[in-house]
């Protein structure tokens, strides 16, 4: 779907059997769950004649039964946690449902006010966002380059140190951390993890490339203008 859609029950019997369908579904996926685990523990341990439990990790044929419960819990998490069963915020079974196309998930309509909310603040960030997608990778690459401080009580302090060696107004620094916490960027190094590729789009590794290109190439003039 390409569009917000939202489902609303009102009929009380309809709502009470909703969530009770929503909850047999749920007591299902965490049975299989259950069982998968007890699965993977047998095929990890094997006992010996006088009883002892000997470890089969590493073995290439049980590494290869382990990596396919793996992979068969992972789809049934998968087809559990997508459609419009729980809200994947607040875990809640008995609550309408709407649906975010740009997640393209499905979350209650308490939750949903908040995702929204979070959505149009990151948008509007984006418009004004003054730093271009080369500035960006500058200062990532620059980031990634300096030493953090133990002492300080800043979680952006060396974001903000290497905004500032950038000439960035401290209003558009706000602006723009802001922008990184948005996309989960709550401290320096989570802005290196999380943030980037939000930040660089699809040219994420050629942008960096160019800018650590330019980083050295300014490091070099600095180093002989000192001498």
């Amino acid at each position: 779907m390409r569009k917000k859609k939202t489902i609303v029950i009102r009929d009380p019997r309809l709502r009470k059997l909703r969530k009770e369908l929503r909850n047999v579904i749920r007591l299902s996926v965490n049975k299989e769950f259950d069982r998968l685990i007890e699965e993977s523990d047998e095929i990890y341990y094997e006992v010996d004649e006088l009883g002892n439990r000997r470890s089969l990790a590493f073995v290439p044929e049980v590494e290869l039964q382990a990596r396919a419960i793996i992979e068969r819990k992972n789809a049934i998490y998968s087809a559990y946690s997508h459609p419009i069963l729980q809200c994947p915020l607040c875990k809640a079974i008995d609550k309408d449902m709407a649906y975010n196309p740009e997640h393209k998930r499905w979350y209650c309509v308490d939750c949903y006010a908040g995702v929204e909310w979070h959505q149009n603040r990151r948008d509007q960030l984006l418009r004004e966002l003054v730093l271009s997608k080369e500035q960006i990778a500058e200062f990532l690459i620059g980031l990634a380059e300096i030493e953090s401080d133990p002492l300080s009580n800043d979680r952006h302090s060396c974001a903000r140190k290497v905004l500032t060696k950038m000439h960035i107004p401290k209003e558009e620094q706000d602006k723009f951390l802001e922008l990184c916490e948005e996309y989960d960027g709550y401290n320096d190094a989570e802005i290196l993890l999380n943030a980037t590729p939000h930040l660089l789009g699809e040219q994420a590794d050629a942008l960096l490339c160019d800018a650590e290109c330019l980083v050295r190439k300014k490091r070099h003039w600095d180093k002989l203008k000192a001498h």
